[in-house]
């Protein structure tokens, strides 16, 4: 009742690798390092109370990995005598709260990636997804075209903190020589994975002894970089952190479930600059279907007045023909009709020898006169 360990089977062995010898007699919640929804002692009187209690509880193996339990508890006595014992079966659950995170995570991080066709929106929503989903606080670094790589997203669960957190982005990350960090997972695509606090830790997030000092205020535990990967090319990276707070630490399971969010970010950034390349063509293409229909239509204008002028001048063709035709007529009229009475004359005396001299005389007049 007084939370000494007096019994651990060989199934305890093997889930908090801890011995029945090395177990017993000690105290089982700190051994244990458990963290509960409520204080332990209220759990334990209401055991007492009602007889039991059932629940999920963080608790945390010999090799410091931490584990989801479900856990219930009864009273142990005999007849009706005061309990011997609080008797507690754990049921390590960590694998399917990991997989209900997993499917949590991605199901939620789904709409906030096509919520926004802006590649640095889209990283900042995903950064306020992880957190506090799978990560205390979160850096997010990336590299735009022909670009050095940048930070552009930070997000923390405790708001006092995000200060810190962003203050972290300051950092130059410009050396691409530089020790494991953002800038070197950017640089091989391999991620980074570091399960416990270290100093090969503080130098993956921080690079001075300013920054060290600051990482050490945030209480980073653990952390991962991932990198954003889409179509063999690194555009940036991921960088999550727990803190000492939340009892939590990084798993090869969390790095995977990470690597997956980060293909499933780069792939939607991709797409984001796909997007606003093809909007780009399109309205370089529209202005130039509307330079072009400017031009043309132009052209036809000038054709039409073209057409207008040779029209007006084919017209004016026609009447100056008809005019010159109709004074051809009367020029033709006023030669024929003398010539005409000059060969009647001819004839008359050509064909009539017996006319008098005068009358000779009065036709070639005439002739002479026309």
């Amino acid at each position: 009742v007084q939370g000494v360990i007096k019994f651990w089977n060989h199934s305890a062995e093997k889930m908090f690798g801890w011995t029945k010898d090395e177990a017993l007699g000690k105290h089982a919640h700190t051994l244990l390092h458990t963290q509960s929804p409520q204080p332990l002692e209220a759990i334990a009187a209401e055991t007492l109370r009602e007889g039991h209690w059932e629940g999920e509880l963080t608790q945390t193996g010999r090799n410091g990995t931490p584990l989801a339990v479900a856990s219930l508890w009864a009273v142990w006595q005999q007849d009706h005598s005061a309990p011997l014992a609080i008797v507690e079966i754990s049921t390590d659950i960590t694998e399917r709260k990991q997989v209900e995170r997993s499917h949590r995570l991605l199901a939620e991080v789904g709409p906030v990636l096509a919520a926004s066709l802006d590649a640095t929106s889209r990283l900042a929503n995903v950064a306020q997804v992880v957190v506090p989903l799978l990560a205390d606080w979160c850096m997010v670094h990336f590299r735009g075209e022909d670009q050095p790589i940048r930070p552009v997203a930070v997000a923390h669960a405790d708001p006092q903190k995000l200060a810190q957190a962003t203050e972290l982005l300051r950092r130059d990350p410009s050396d691409s020589n530089a020790p494991p960090g953002a800038v070197h997972v950017l640089r091989t695509g391999r991620p980074e994975l570091y399960p416990e606090a270290s100093d090969e830790l503080l130098a993956a997030i921080a690079r001075d002894a300013e920054q060290i000092e600051l990482v050490r205020t945030l209480t980073a535990k653990s952390a991962m970089i991932v990198p954003l990967v889409t179509r063999g090319h690194t555009l940036g990276t991921l960088t999550l952190v727990v803190s000492a707070e939340s009892g939590r630490q990084y798993t090869e399971g969390d790095l995977a479930l990470a690597e997956e969010l980060a293909r499933r970010a780069a792939l939607a950034v991709d797409n984001a600059r796909l997007y606003a390349e093809a909007q780009q063509l399109n309205a370089e293409l529209e202005e130039r279907v509307v330079q072009r229909t400017t031009e043309l239509q132009a052209m036809s204008s000038e054709l039409e007045r073209q057409k207008k002028k040779l029209e007006s001048t084919n017209a004016d063709l026609v009447e100056s023909m008809n005019a010159r035709n109709r004074l051809f007529a009367i020029i033709g009229h006023d030669v024929r009709a003398p010539i005409g009475y000059n060969l009647q004359a001819l004839e008359m005396l050509i064909n009539n020898p017996e006319l008098e001299d005068e009358e000779r005389r009065e036709l070639l007049k005439m002739m002479a006169s026309s």
